[in-house]
């Protein structure tokens, strides 16, 4: 830390870090409910960046690129990332009276997920 002050940036500059929770929550809202999301306040944290929240308003939520790119004989993985992704729907099962659980329903999942790769290819 000592190097960095000597040469000149402040030092809450640099301990300021980016909490990736913190944004991924908000955007979290953004993708789960676009109504709720006008409603609540951009959260006001040192660690949170508003400045790139607004940005990433502004320019319409960019999707960005993929970082690592499968080769050839593995391409199916990049056309997983680059799928739509679909929603995960939820199922209750009663075992008893008192006994109910909630499950995701993930074979529902695959199969809209390999629809919605095939509909790209």
């Amino acid at each position: 830390m000592w190097h960095t002050q000597k040469l000149g940036y402040p030092r809450e500059k640099i301990d300021k870090c980016f909490a990736q929770e913190i944004h991924g929550l908000y955007r979290l809202v953004h993708e789960l409910d676009a109504d709720l999301f006008t409603k609540i306040e951009m959260p006001t944290h040192d660690c949170f960046f508003q400045e790139f929240e607004i940005w990433q308003q502004e320019n319409q939520f960019p999707k960005g690129k993929l970082f690592y790119i499968y080769p050839p004989k593995m391409d199916y993985m990049n056309q997983i990332f680059n799928a739509q992704m679909p929603k995960m729907e939820l199922f209750e099962k009663t075992y008893s009276e008192n006994r109910k659980y909630i499950f995701k329903n993930a074979d529902k999942f695959a199969v809209d997920l390999t629809r919605s790769i095939k509909e790209n290819l």
